[in-house]
């Protein structure tokens, strides 16, 4: 509740700045770009450059195979969700994203800290390596407008995905494997950029809230059932299949955050910058399942007995 508060006061603080007009239509983009091409990768590398013991051998496949498999279970499962409740076939990738990309950067990390201690957090570390490389690979593919890609191969647009997001992930995890100590003068400054990309992303969210119709949000009976298999059907059904593979509490902590957290504030941006088509969707299921999470998330733990 506390980590909720916090977020709802940032966004609220972008409220006030687009309607004073410190972000306005013109300079969003830029903000955006400097948070998917800065401050995320920032993010990525910081997770590799604390001073955790690190997991070797059989205890970091586990983790490894956990991160595949659940990631794996998330689309498929939205996959399904999408089917289900008859979204049209260009909407099916930013359905898949929301649901399986969810804030675990964000609203997790706070999470799983607060329940379970530093102890859990090299867990988290190595679960964001193949999250991260999945979302900005696997992620930019989904929510990119197909109606202005060429249809034929074509190498350039191979190159298109090495972003900074996936360079950061690919980076971060050559470091991790072979236990490359950063020096702290390189991984200071590395943690405080990485540190901006929870408040400039929430307040660029509340930036985008002044133009949305709060009216057709809570009128949208299709985002209420989505908002309900998102935030609980789903990941009731995929804690239950982990439980059964794994009793290590610490990582079916970071599971949890993992499933049940709300979709992505990055989300969204992506959305506005490659598929301007889905963006209003990606908003609008970022907001509301934000909203719910409060909620949610424990009724998720108690049904799962993961309190």
């Amino acid at each position: 509740m506390q980590q909720m508060i916090i977020f709802s006061l940032l966004i609220g603080v972008g409220v006030i700045a687009r309607r004073v007009g410190v972000l306005t239509l013109s300079n969003i983009p830029q903000f955006t770009s400097l948070v998917f091409n800065f401050a995320m990768p920032a993010i990525i590398l910081a997770g590799i450059t604390g001073d955790e013991v690190h997991i070797e051998g059989r205890e970091l496949m586990m983790v490894f195979y956990a991160a595949i498999v659940t990631i794996g279970l998330l689309i498929i499962s939205s996959a399904i969700l999408s089917r289900i409740l008859g979204y049209g076939k260009e909407f099916h990738g930013v359905i898949i994203v929301m649901t399986t990309f969810t804030n675990i950067s964000m609203m997790g990390i706070p999470m799983v800290y607060s329940l379970f201690g530093p102890s859990a957090m090299i867990y988290m570390t190595v679960f964001l390596l193949p999250y991260n490389l999945l979302f900005f690979s696997y992620g930019y593919y989904c929510l990119r407008d197909r109606s202005n890609q060429e249809k034929s191969f074509n190498w350039k647009n191979i190159s298109k995905a090495l972003n900074p997001g996936i360079i950061a992930c690919v980076v971060a995890l050559l470091l991790y494997v072979v236990n490359i100590e950063i020096p702290n003068v390189i991984a200071q400054p590395i943690r405080m950029l990485g540190a901006v990309t929870g408040p400039i992303s929430m307040m660029l969210i509340g930036s985008f809230l002044v133009d949305m119709n709060w009216k057709e949000v809570f009128s949208d009976v299709k985002l209420w059932f989505y908002t309900l298999g998102k935030m609980i059907v789903i990941p009731v059904i995929i804690m239950l299949i982990m439980k059964q593979f794994t009793d290590n509490h610490l990582l079916l902590g970071v599971l949890l955050a993992a499933v049940s957290t709300p979709a992505g504030a990055g989300v969204p941006l992506l959305a506005q910058a490659l598929n301007k088509k889905v963006y209003p969707l990606a908003l609008k299921g970022a907001t509301f399942t934000t909203l719910t999470a409060v909620f949610t998330m424990p009724i998720v733990a108690i049904i799962t007995g993961l309190t």
